[in-house]
């Protein structure tokens, strides 16, 4: 098991998926609640089963008693382990819920280490795609038309945001016109398409409309 677990080669079981399909809202689970606000454990029979989520207890069909765990890292909450002995029939005794508080503290912790190196690894690889960008910027700044430059921007912003498209937009001394345009989109639309009537935009401090007159992008005031 524990070799099929670290190669990831387990198979999928029916309630795993079904557990896994689950999305319940923190602030109105029932006892789930409860416990994620409390930051403690909650033995749950079967007289107060209805204090469960009914998605939930359609998809595990638990045995009572039930045991509801909170893992807890940094005084915060991060999840919940949920237990119970139904194929073993063995009571969940008070040395049994001992050893599953050491143990959630563990996983807790666990978890929240794996989320904070997973944060700083996004940071780092972040900063080196920004340092990146701008010795990209800076070189078609010398190289290329401002077009070009434009392009080049977009399609490093897109890269370090993550977003889905971007269009960057020149405008003139004055700030009274847009003069040229650069984007970044999956599917290398052309920008000018991209801008719809009455679709808000901020190039300056004062909202605007860019409106489609002739090929030719005018501003107006909103």
């Amino acid at each position: 098991y524990i070799a099929l677990l670290e190669n990831g080669a387990l198979k999928p079981t029916p309630i795993g998926q079904a557990i896994g399909q689950l999305n319940l809202p923190a602030a109105d689970a029932g006892v789930f609640s409860t416990v994620l606000a409390d930051q403690h454990y909650r033995l749950v029979n079967e007289l107060e089963q209805q204090q469960l989520p009914p998605a939930f207890m359609a998809a595990f069909q638990p045995a009572f008693p039930l045991l509801v765990m909170a893992l807890t890292a940094n005084k915060k909450s991060i999840g919940i382990l949920v237990v119970d002995n139904k194929f073993t029939n063995e009571p969940i005794t008070t040395e049994l819920r001992q050893s599953l508080v050491t143990y959630v503290n563990h996983v807790a912790i666990a978890i929240e280490n794996r989320r904070l190196y997973n944060d700083s690894q996004a940071r780092l690889t972040q900063v080196e795609q920004t340092r990146q960008a701008a010795g990209v910027v800076a070189e078609a700044v010398a190289q290329h038309t401002r077009q070009q430059t434009l392009n080049e921007i977009a399609d490093y912003t897109r890269t370090v945001l993550k977003a889905d498209s971007v269009v960057l937009y020149a405008c003139d001394e004055a700030g009274e016109g847009l003069i040229d345009w650069g984007y970044s989109h999956p599917e290398q639309r052309d920008p000018r398409s991209l801008v719809e009537p009455g679709k808000l935009d901020k190039v300056s401090s004062t909202p605007y409309k860019l409106l489609r007159l002739d090929e030719e992008y005018q501003r107006v005031e909103d």
